[in-house]
């Protein structure tokens, strides 16, 4: 089968790798994790991905495609290779989500308060709030966190289930939100150094180079407008943090969690220092 590479991220393009294992395949994508333990994430045609995204011809949906875990992938100079696939990479269009600081013309304590009531409607049951040691554990890494970052992020990285696990998402919303702010140089420093030199082992790769893109300004549109519109329209708040579940469903919930309380903490006057 021939399919044609459209579209291709900033970061992800500039990526040298050749070799690569399938690591997930799922109705709108499938991920592969290189040599070097680096995520490109090939999409379906669609208007929602990652900042690992490469975009795709393909309309359908991608399990149909004979993929299965663990399976080769090489690039090319001209084209990507996965099973029986072939992925054009002739001319593929260059996405930047690299992001700077937003413009606040709003009520945040407000639109905070919105999206608040957003999620306790709307919202996707976590193990963050349902598991009674989770929770335990994650109330201390958060304690741990405003003490010292770096002893937060050791204590809570890596901690829940899945590709993304529900601490790790709650951090990439406090990271996006102090970024787009323009604050938390700092905290953002110690999260990508630490992701650096610990991710590999310390939690799931895919979360690893996602909340390490965050760290670094690569924000996914879904994240982005939501922080734009706690910042600038109250009437856009529902919507783009519906949108974030429905992307994202209990990880989208976290991260939006994560936004609210990268507002709370940014808020506090004795942690400015800390960011």
């Amino acid at each position: 089968m021939n399919l044609k590479v459209t579209h291709i991220c900033e970061n992800v393009n500039k990526i040298n790798w050749h070799i690569g294992r399938t690591a997930g395949i799922y109705k709108n994508c499938f991920n592969v994790i290189t040599e070097e333990n680096e995520l490109v994430t090939f999409f379906k045609k669609t208007d929602r991905f990652s900042t690992r995204a490469v975009l795709t011809d393909f309309c359908s949906n991608m399990t149909f495609l004979q993929l299965s875990d663990g399976m080769r992938v090489t690039r090319f100079e001209k084209c990507i290779l996965a099973g029986n696939v072939v992925f054009d990479m002739a001319c593929p269009e260059i996405i930047s989500v690299k992001r700077g600081k937003i413009q606040h013309g709003a009520d945040i304590q407000k639109n905070i308060g919105i999206l608040k009531k957003t999620l306790e409607i709307y919202g996707r049951k976590s193990p963050v709030f349902e598991d009674k040691i989770l929770s335990e554990k994650v109330k201390y890494g958060f304690e741990l966190l405003k003490e010292n970052p770096l002893s937060g992020f050791s204590a809570l990285i890596g901690l829940g289930a899945g590709l993304t696990p529900s601490c790790d998402d709650i951090i990439s919303g406090i990271s996006a939100y102090f970024y787009l702010n323009g604050i938390g140089e700092r905290f953002n420093g110690i999260l990508a150094k630490y992701l650096y030199e610990n991710g590999d082992f310390s939690t799931a790769a895919v979360s690893k180079n996602l909340l390490t893109d965050v760290a670094n300004g690569y924000i996914n549109s879904s994240l982005y407008n939501l922080i734009c519109a706690v910042a600038n329209d109250e009437k856009s708040i529902e919507k783009c943090a519906l949108d974030m579940i429905d992307y994202g469903s209990t990880s989208g919930t976290e991260t939006c969690y994560g936004v609210i309380l990268g507002y709370i903490l940014s808020s506090k006057k004795e942690l400015k220092e800390w960011l």
